[in-house]
């Protein structure tokens, strides 16, 4: 034992003490010839006996020796003195039984005679004698020894004396029963002493007229034997599995005693036992007393010693409990004593838990008779203690047993639902006992909701529980729900939420969205096909309750029932009765014409082994009795068919009490097999004494006798049933009536009848439970419950949802705020799993407006702007401040300084949300418009405050040779370690609309929202996020570009435009979006540059750059770049200048445009033919720095001879031309290099700087040249012939002698090679000289000198040329002269270009040459001729 008491002194030294002490105690007494202990004070009791070994009067040693000179003859005396005896005769004291010890004490103890004093001594002696431990095996004499010790103590008596020394001897009883039954013996007493135990200490417990030390004393020690007794229970051999109990039995006719320990009342002295009800008014009847102690004995028994107390004890204990929370009860006890039974009954649960299950008879007192008195408490008590002793065992219950409990927590949540929205008025208090109590629910068990939404809301004849719970919390959440409740539920009620949110995060982790979904596609659970159906299921039953017809056509229809036969809707009513209308059921089944329907009902039922009338109450659990007697025949009918066909009669065992004389004893006849007949008989007259008894307008109730007589000769024709037979049916429908369901009549009517209807029917049989919520969890796989899971967030999700965003917005604390983003977060990846993308909108919307950078953000599809969040307060000062760039030269940094930058860094929830955002989007895969709007809306706010980097765009313009675009500028940029003083200040003041620059808190606050947003991916997270961007989304992008200046907008409007668009093309193009994008965002382009006043050079120019992008991926891009090069190239020459042409940009430009057109698959020759394209190829090709680009387009086009036509001919050539002529200025070298040959000096002729271009003019001859050699172009007139030459003719006029000589050469090259004049007439021949070569001749004089030379110099020049010139007609008259071409005409086409040279020696020579080597010609023909002639006059 624990509390050993340890002395130095030998045990029995210490036993003797208390032995003289007692008996000088009881030498005074006898002395002063008194029995009774006139008063006897607090400090007499603790103090007496101090004397050890003492005793003045006469000596011990005479009355050891000889107990006759006990002169006073006091028993209690003479016991003692044998005691006394026995200690110092035998050796050890462990020889001496435990029993022989105690018995002195226990004979004082017993004896109402006995002072106080004295009881208090003998009681301080057995205390003592017990924590010695002198006798600790558990032998059989020990065991006596403990029960007739805590017999006496439940027996205790004496005289009383003074109130407070009464309780303080009894408060020594308590104590010594509490170390009783904290030692081993404590679990070897039998049933009838801890019954006996329980009694008197509860009394004690209950008994207001009692110190409340000794009523605490009693209580502990009731709770500490109530643990002792439910740990046993725990290994209480369990009953069968197949054991089916039937609740017939009373459980009010329990209870408790009145307090007898200690003194007796006087009778002008009443105990009362509650505050207004006197010991008169309660005290049972003579025969209820000796009725309940008979049945009390019949169950205890105390006569094996072997047997220590167990299951028995157990159910009367609780009945005794039972009647001190009893509804009917609740005027005979005081509050306190309820609150004790609801406390014990709390710890009973606590410690046994669900062992209960086990044994069905203890759990249908929980079921029933206790929780209905709880929720009776929690429905009709205001008194707060008791209330909360009530909800504190209601949650125990709920707790241990869960939905083995389903109908009455079902019946018990709903109404605290009632209270908690005021349609049950109570106090607030109230409200909030109930919150903090449920909340025992959730946190008790994470998966509380999750087990609750599959007991009840995926059940088809159970409320939904699980949701309303939720929805409730959330409104009692809110913080105007104070209002009405009490500042502490909100948080109570928001742990709820977490609750639910964690767990559902907690089972949702390492799980994929495609694992989810493809399970969730392949496996529904049969609950959740079942929740799916729920609200059809609810419609179908209440169409068969208005017409059962109906209603079962609508459950065959929908397949609720498989089909319409008997069979199956027989099964169907027999499972599912719980929304059905029982009287409609009962119709049903007794319509004559649906025999067959009766018949398949009663098939389901099996009555084996059962009396009839308990099989009578299982079968009137499915169904409401009709009441026409017709009606009620037929089913009592079937019913007493089904009864006898479920026996199994052994006819052998079949023997009647009134008529069989060999029958000693009428109670030996055990078998009773009455047939159909009698069955039906007293089926009938059982349901008749039911309503007999229990209907209270019935005054005067059937007796037994009546009973019994009204049965005689029913049994099996003639004769009478077995009277105990009778008598245990009629005690069963006495104690436990037959409920029928639906049927309305209670003293507390409104409780009694939901009671009743919903619980009572149904707790007729207690079968052994087989699975608990629990087990269903554990059951199912992860997937599944998130299956269930997902269901439930679907119809709490939003309000859960949007109450988290309620609280954050009005958060204050910065732990608070972080526990609701958690939340938040937690909630967005749950909707990303489970695909619900309405709440996935709103948690991005609500974080895009908790980042509060949409405050201000019009979005073009509504017109109008965001709420403002008044959570971030912001001085009215600075509601206008300017963006101000703030240099951090230390960590060499740029700080933007805004309201937007100030409100977002000030907010720590601002930020959280900002980033929650982004993350949310970068996982979504939403195609919500409003996600979209605000999505672009904070790029947008960020984009202005300088916050967002456009740096993802830098691939996009690599690839495109663009240069990187400019963020906006800030209207103030300032040095931080720049002291500006007050005068600048005041300079900046109107501008600044304030009086102040920024304060270091401002711009830290910046600092913060910079690091917030610099922390974000928004590359990958919206930019490159395939989920996210699609057509929609770039559609609602260009929506959102402000094209109107203003200012307001005058700061970013280019930069933003510019942002929006490029950003817009990136997204198309990388994403390989729908083409339809690119044509419109080239008319968002257009639209804007149809205003280009209101935009700068730049911003033009990169809006150009955009349309040359876009332009390959639209339908028509030949016809809108003809008209992009004469809109934009052409008619805004002003900003198109060869000074923009010259730069890195420029030259990308028109090299995309050239680009654009070789690519080109259709309507090449469409932009080839037009003169726009070629005016501007031409400007272009003007300058020095583009017209290799030209040359080399142009040549690629002359390559494919099908870009050049009659329609470009002119224009190639004209383009050529220019070209050709840019190598001119070559010329300049070539006379610089003559003078310093002239000086003397050896110049390199490879040095000259216009080389590059001279080559390209050279290209530029040869291409022309190329034209007119291979009649490159189709259908090649011989208009077409001469323009050439014409062209080539202008480059023999160049001054640059390389171009000048190779134009000469290519020429004439060209001319003699030419396929069309060779196949030809002389006609063409001479056309060219005529019109092609001659008229050369006279412009010669025009020859422009780019250097500064002498007219004797441009005379030798100009005479060379011509001799050139003069000296190419002769050849090519010659070449084409031998080729049979030329004509006598010819011939005087050429002396006339010879004649404008008749004064020239030179040219004279040249003539003769050519006339000579024309007759030579000439002759050789004729020759040839002639052999000719001859050869075929010859043949």
């Amino acid at each position: 034992m624990s509390n050993r008491l340890t002395l130095a002194v030998d045990p029995k030294a210490v036993i003797l003490r208390q032995c003289v002490i007692l008996s000088k105690t009881l030498r005074n007494d006898s002395k002063q010839r008194a029995t009774h202990l006139q008063s006897a004070s607090m400090a007499a009791i603790l103090g007496g006996g101090s004397e050890v070994f003492m005793d003045d009067s006469e000596p011990s040693i005479e009355i050891f020796e000889n107990p006759s000179l006990n002169k006073y003859n006091n028993p209690f005396l003479t016991e003692i003195i044998q005691l006394e005896r026995n200690l110092n005769s035998i050796e050890p004291i462990q020889n001496i039984e435990l029993i022989t010890i105690l018995q002195p004490f226990l004979t004082i103890i017993k004896d109402d005679s006995a002072s106080g004093y004295l009881t208090a001594l003998a009681l301080d002696a057995v205390h003592t004698i017990l924590l010695l431990e002198l006798h600790t095996d558990e032998s059989l004499e020990n065991i006596k020894a403990h029960r007739e010790l805590m017999n006496s103590l439940t027996h205790c008596r004496f005289q009383g004396s003074h109130k407070v020394s009464d309780d303080t001897v009894l408060y020594k009883v308590i104590n010594i029963v509490q170390l009783v039954f904290n030692c081993k013996f404590g679990d070897t007493m039998s049933d009838s002493i801890v019954y006996d135990t329980l009694q008197s200490v509860l009394s004690l417990a209950c008994n207001k007229k009692r110190t409340e030390v000794l009523r605490n004393a009693a209580e502990s020690t009731v709770l500490l034997i109530t643990v002792n007794i439910f740990k046993k229970l725990k290994y209480a051999k369990p009953s069968e599995s197949t054991q089916v109990y039937i609740n017939d039995e009373t459980y009010s006719r329990k209870s408790l005693q009145l307090d007898i320990l200690g003194t007796r009342p006087s009778n002008d002295l009443p105990i009362r036992i509650s505050d207004d009800r006197t010991a008169s008014n309660i005290t049972p009847s003579i025969k209820e007393e000796e009725s309940i102690n008979s049945e009390v004995e019949s169950i205890i028994s105390d006569n094996d010693f072997d047997k220590s107390y167990g299951i028995g004890i157990i159910a009367n204990y609780c009945n005794l409990l039972l009647s001190l929370i009893l509804p009917e009860n609740r005027t005979k006890h005081t509050s306190s004593s309820r609150i004790l039974g609801l406390k014990i009954f709390t710890t009973m649960f606590e410690t046994a838990g669900d062992v209960f299950l086990s044994h069905p008879k203890l759990f249908n007192l929980l079921s029933d008779p206790i929780f209905k008195c709880v929720l009776f408490i929690i429905q009709t008590s205001d008194k707060i203690s008791i209330l909360e002793a009530a909800l504190e065992l209601f949650t125990t219950i709920a707790v241990t047993f869960g939905s083995r409990l389903k109908m009455q927590l079902e019946l018990t949540l709903k109404y605290c639902f009632d209270v908690l929205l005021d349609l049950q008025p109570k106090q607030n208090i109230i409200k909030e006992l109930i919150v903090e109590h449920l909340a025992l629910l959730w946190t008790h068990s994470e998966t509380f909701f999750l087990s609750t939404f599959i007991s009840y809301d995926c059940d088809l004849d159970s409320s939904d529980i699980a949701t309303r719970f939720l929805e409730i919390m959330v409104q009692l959440t809110k913080p105007s729900s104070t209002l009405h409740t009490t500042e502490f539920i909100p948080p109570i009620c928001l742990g709820a939420l977490i609750t639910v949110i964690n767990n559902i995060s907690t089972y949702s982790n390492n799980i994929a969205k495609d694992k989810f979904d493809d399970a969730s596609r392949k496996v529904v659970p049969n609950g959740l096909k079942q929740r799916d159906r729920k609200e059809l299921f609810i419609k179908c039953a209440k169409a068969f309750n208005k017409k059962a017809k109906v209603g079962l056509e609508m459950f065959v229809e929908n397949q609720f029932i498989k089909s319409d036969n008997d069979l199956d809707i027989s099964q169907f009513l027999f499972a599912n009765s719980g929304r059905l209308n029982k009287k409609v059921i009962g119709l049903l089944l007794c319509d004559p014409s649906r025999s067959s329907l009766l018949k398949s009902f009663m098939n389901l039922l099996n009555f084996k082994h059962l009396r009839i009338d308990e099989a009578l109450r299982i079968f009137l659990t499915k169904f409401r009795l009709p009441g026409e007697s017709q009606q009620i025949e037929r089913i009592v009918e079937a019913f007493s068919w089904k009864y006898v066909q479920d026996q199994d009669y052994d006819p052998s065992q079949l023997r009647y009490a009134d008529t069989d004389a060999s029958l000693e004893d009428r109670t030996q006849i055990t078998c009773v097999q009455p047939n159909s007949d009698s069955v039906f008989v007293l089926s009938y007259s059982i349901i008749m004494l039911n309503t007999d008894l229990h209907n209270p307008q019935v005054k005067e109730h059937m007796s037994f006798e009546d009973y019994a007589d009204n049965l005689k000769g029913c049994y099996n024709e003639t004769h009478d049933f077995p009277r105990h037979y009778i008598q245990k049916i009629y005690t069963s429908i006495r104690d436990k009536e037959i409920v029928m369901p639906e049927e309305f009549h209670g003293t507390e009517q409104w409780f009694e009848d939901s009671w009743s209807n919903q619980i009572s029917t149904n707790t007729v049989i207690t079968e052994m439970p087989e699975n608990t919520e629990l087990n269903i969890i554990k059951e199912m796989s992860q997937l599944e419950l998130l299956q269930f899971y997902k269901s439930m967030f679907r119809q709490v999700g939003e309000a859960i949802i949007n109450c988290l965003f309620n609280l954050l917005s009005i958060s204050t604390e910065m732990a608070t705020s972080e526990v609701l983003l958690k939340a938040i977060k937690k909630c967005a990846n749950i909707v990303i799993l489970f695909g619900l993308k309405e709440l996935s909108f709103i948690i991005s919307h609500d974080l895009a407006k908790m980042s509060t950078l949409l405050d201000n953000f019009e979005k073009n599809t509504t017109g109008t702007s965001s709420e403002i969040n008044d959570d971030v307060s912001i001085d009215a000062a600075w509601k206008s401040f300017p963006l101000i760039e703030v240099i951090d030269e230390e960590n060499k940094i740029s700080i933007p300084v805004s309201t937007e930058t100030i409100k977002l860094g000030k907010s720590l929830k601002a930020q959280g949300s900002l980033r929650l955002f982004f993350d949310l989007v970068n996982q979504t895969s939403s195609r919500d418009i409003q996600l979209y709007h605000d999505v672009i809306g904070v790029i947008v706010i960020l984009f202005e405050n300088l916050l967002l980097d456009p740096n993802f765009l830098t691939h996009f313009e690599v690839t495109w040779k663009l240069s990187s675009l400019s963020t906006p500028a800030s209207e103030l940029r300032i040095s931080k370690v720049v002291r500006m003083n007050k005068s600048l200040l005041s300079s900046f003041a109107a501008y600044l609309k304030g009086d102040d620059e920024p304060k270091e808190e401002d711009i830290d606050h910046a600092r913060t929202a910079l690091g917030c947003v610099s922390g974000i991916d928004f590359t990958e997270s919206i930019f490159k996020n395939k989920n996210l961007v699609t057509s929609n989304f770039v559609e609602v992008l260009l929506e959102s570009i402000h094209i109107s200046r203003s200012l307001e907008n005058e700061r970013f409007f280019e930069h933003e435009l510019l942002f929006l668009i490029e950003t817009s093309i990136f997204m198309t193009m990388f994403h390989k979006l729908d083409n339809t994008l690119y044509q419109i965002i080239f008319e968002k382009v257009n639209s804007i540059l149809n205003d280009v006043d209101i935009l700068s050079k730049d911003t033009v120019r990169r809006l150009a750059s955009y349309k040359l992008i876009l332009l390959p991926n639209l339908d028509n891009s030949a016809g809108l770049l003809i008209e992009f090069i004469n809109q934009c190239l052409l008619k805004q020459n002003e900003i198109f200048t060869e000074d923009y042409f010259d730069t890195d940009e420029g030259e990308v430009f028109i090299s995309r445009i050239l680009q654009i057109i070789s690519e080109m698959k259709s309507g090449k020759n469409e932009v080839l033919s037009n003169e726009y394209f070629w005016e501007w190829s031409l400007l272009v090709s003007n300058m020095k720095k583009h017209s290799m680009t030209i040359y080399t387009f142009q040549e690629s086009i002359i390559q494919n001879e099908n870009n050049i036509t009659k329609k470009n001919l002119k224009h190639v050539l004209k383009l050529l031309d220019s070209i050709a002529t840019l190598g001119s200025i070559g010329s300049v070298w070539e006379i610089e290099y003559d003078r310093l040959v002239l000086r003397g000096d050896h110049p390199d002729i490879n040095e000259n700087p216009h080389q590059g271009l001279i080559d390209i003019s050279l290209k530029s001859v040869n291409m022309t040249a190329r034209l007119l050699k291979e009649n490159e172009v189709e259908d090649f007139s011989n208009d077409d012939i001469i323009t050439v030459i014409q062209t080539l003719v202008h480059q023999c006029l160049n001054p640059c002698d390389q171009i000048r000589s190779y134009a000469l050469s290519s020429l004439e090259d060209a001319i003699l090679e030419n396929r069309h004049i060779n196949s030809g007439d002389g006609s063409l021949i001479e056309k060219i000289i005529e019109q092609g070569l001659t008229p050369v001749i006279s412009d010669l004089t025009n020859i422009n000198s780019t250097g500064a030379q002498s007219d004797e110099d441009d005379r030798k020049k100009h005479d060379l040329i011509n001799h050139m010139i003069v000296s190419m007609i002769g050849r090519i008259y010659l070449y084409y002269l031998k080729q049979g071409i030329c004509t006598a005409n010819t011939y005087m086409i050429v002396l006339g270009a010879f004649n404008h040279f008749v004064d020239d020696p030179k040219m004279e020579t040249e003539l003769q040459r050519l006339i000579t080597e024309k007759d030579k010609i000439e002759a050789e023909r004729d020759t040839s001729v002639v052999k000719e002639s001859a050869t075929i006059q010859t043949n």
